[in-house]
């Protein structure tokens, strides 16, 4: 059935990255990465200021790992102001929560543990979402369909959407190697949770799953540190698909 499969990839990503979670900061690929789209988040709250919204810009980062992307944005004014953004990440694994809150705890961000496809937050209530190595470990376009839905719904009207996404289908990246369990050899292995990296490898691709959202790509460019070749694409909402379902509550206001 498609749910047992859904639900066996959720928790294969859930115990894959609690697993990888110690570890995850060392590889320079995700620092450079999150420098890189935090750079396109900076220039999309800059890019058109009304000067009579007084409101802080909201930026959530869903699938966000330890938060690099949200560190990154935090790093040049590490105590924020009235006017920051206010940062929330996302993600499944408590692991990599644990190493988020710590490495950027209140009130500098706040992050939760809850599934892309469910966001907790208010209708129209994020200016910006980053959504970065994530759409491949969805467990099926389905899947990956009803968290965009969840991003559009969430998005204030000409909000920003930044994806990574992996370029070469035909030599993805190797998984990183899982640390060995401490138990007996005879313990289950850690599962490898499966990767549809050839789903959005292009432009085009992209396009096809975000246009009927709403969502129209702004810009796009490759980004490489040299063995890894990623896709960056910056897309606007400019047209809602109306939300259905339950109001979910607004973004924690202690930042």
């Amino acid at each position: 059935m498609d749910l047992d499969r859904d639900r066996a990839q959720r928790q294969a990503v859930v115990r894959h990255y609690d697993h990888r979670a110690p570890t995850y900061d060392d590889g320079p690929l995700h620092r450079a990465l999150a420098t890189a789209v935090a750079g396109l988040v900076t220039e999309a709250l800059d890019a058109a200021p009304d000067p009579h919204d007084q409101r802080r810009p909201v930026v959530l980062d869903v699938a966000t790992g330890t938060g690099l992307v949200l560190r990154a944005l935090a790093a040049p004014t590490p105590t924020p102001t009235p006017t920051a953004a206010r940062l929330v990440g996302i993600d499944l694994s408590p692991g990599m929560l644990r190493i988020a809150t710590a490495a950027l705890p209140p009130p500098a961000a706040t992050f939760v543990r809850a599934d892309a496809t469910s966001l907790p937050l208010a209708d129209a209530s994020v200016d910006v979402i980053t959504l970065v190595t994530a759409l491949h470990l969805l467990p099926s376009a389905a899947a990956a369909d009803a968290a965009l839905a969840e991003c559009v719904r969430v998005l204030r009207p000409g909000g920003h959407l930044v994806t990574a996404t992996f370029t070469d289908p035909a030599t993805p990246p190797a998984p990183a190697p899982t640390p060995a369990p401490a138990a007996a050899p005879t313990s289950t292995p850690t599962p490898v949770p499966a990767r549809r990296h050839d789903a959005y490898a292009t432009v085009a691709q992209l396009t096809a799953v975000l246009t009927p959202h709403g969502l129209t790509l702004r810009r796009h460019r490759t980004w490489t540190d040299g063995e890894h070749h990623l896709l960056l694409c910056h897309a606007v909402l400019c047209h809602a698909v109306p939300a259905s379902g339950p109001v979910r509550p607004a973004p924690p206001a202690s930042q």
